[in-house]
């Protein structure tokens, strides 16, 4: 067994998956509800906090805590890993934090925004949740349909769990060990990548447009 970025890769999904999706759910669901049934922004932006400020504080926040319960964990496994390990072996890892924090943090953006675009639109706590894993599972269930009619894997973006996946290889320099034999094939990187900051886009225009009609930007 080596310890080499393509193992910590599967540290990474343990942390992504059982843990950041969970708690994104968990906590984001009402990130923005709350306010929007209290009638807060009204008090919000009556003062000196504008729209936007109000989106950058919460989302940051919110990011910060993600990152705070997963990033600080595998980053406390690098270093004990790096110090008992042979000589050679940090040149080996020592792109791993950097590739591991980009991973998570953009993970956790996409997460938190997306949370909050879709409460923006149902103003429910409950509902959100429900839209949140009806979209992933929808989104897994297109990607696999689309790609047996078109045999195209590029379809597969359309799922964000599968972005996440090969985002996360992506970021941890392994994606050559994506497509081999005898694996179900994935989409292109680049693919993901374009996918992922489309979406990102998408929920800060929900966000702001949402967020806007309650208050003016100074």
């Amino acid at each position: 067994f080596v310890i080499d970025s393509h193992a910590y890769l599967g540290l990474l999904r343990m942390f992504v998956y059982p843990v950041l999706l969970p708690l994104s759910l968990v906590f984001g669901y009402d990130l923005v509800a709350a306010d929007l049934r209290s009638n807060a922004f009204e008090s919000y932006f009556s003062r000196s906090i504008t729209p936007l400020t109000y989106l950058v504080g919460r989302t940051l926040a919110f990011v910060s805590f993600l990152m705070l319960v997963t990033y600080a964990p595998v980053l406390w496994i690098w270093t004990f890993d790096v110090s008992i390990g042979p000589d050679g072996h940090f040149a080996e890892v020592a792109a791993v934090p950097l590739g591991m924090g980009a991973a998570l943090l953009v993970t956790s953006i996409m997460l938190a925004l997306m949370m909050q675009a879709i409460t923006a639109v149902t103003r429910s706590g409950i509902w959100t949740n429900l839209v949140f894993v009806v979209v992933f599972l929808f989104s897994a269930m297109l990607g696999g349909i689309l790609f047996g009619l078109t045999n195209n894997p590029n379809w597969f973006a359309v799922n964000p769990l599968h972005c996440i996946h090969v985002f996360c290889s992506l970021c941890m320099g392994t994606t050559e060990r994506l497509n081999r034999r005898g694996m179900e094939p994935t989409a292109d990187p680049e693919v993901v990548a374009a996918v992922i900051t489309g979406t990102i886009v998408i929920c800060l225009v929900i966000l702001w447009r949402s967020l806007r009609r309650r208050g003016v930007v100074g």
